[in-house]
């Protein structure tokens, strides 16, 4: 387990990320103002794609551990979770269901000003909401690599930001 990231590590990478889905969660306010039906739902997909490969990436969580790590049972609904629906597919299943607690935006972007910004924070809050969730997805997963001893190909850490 030594060539595993300490724990404390996990944490620093998990708050990073935190802090980079600021970034997405603006194109997905900026995309809810979209004006072309349809359009939206797709450029939605891309920046949640762009922004999971990030996120796991950050916690070392490649295609080549998702081979690895499907070979043990306790993992495989987290597995499943993190890499099944990092695909188009998955990611529309995804911002369907995460869509309904922000249904009014695809109709109040229609509506003049008003509309648009509450079309735009409710794109803030559904991507600010489906990265948060992801980033507590790929940070179990990577938590139980740790417990189980399953090696990973995490990034380094420096030593720098240990202080």
């Amino acid at each position: 387990m030594s060539d595993l990231v300490p724990m404390r590590d996990l944490e620093k990478i998990r708050e990073e990320c935190r802090g980079s889905i600021s970034s997405y969660a603006v194109a997905g306010a900026v995309n809810a103002v979209n004006p072309i039906p349809g359009i939206d739902a797709g450029i939605d997909a891309g920046i949640c794609l762009k922004m999971m490969l990030e996120i796991r990436e950050s916690f070392g969580l490649d295609e080549k551990a998702a081979k690895k790590l499907r070979k043990y049972d306790i993992l495989l609904p987290l597995v499943k979770k993190v890499f099944d629906y990092a695909t188009k597919e998955g990611v529309m299943i995804l911002l369907k269901s995460v869509g309904k607690r922000y249904l009014g935006k695809t109709a109040a972007k229609y509506v003049p000003l008003v509309g648009q910004g509450i079309a735009a924070a409710a794109g803030y809050g559904m991507m600010k909401y489906f990265g948060n969730s992801y980033i507590d997805d790929c940070y179990e997963l990577a938590k139980q690599m740790q417990q189980y001893d399953i090696e990973g190909s995490y990034r380094e850490i420096d030593s720098d930001d240990e202080k």
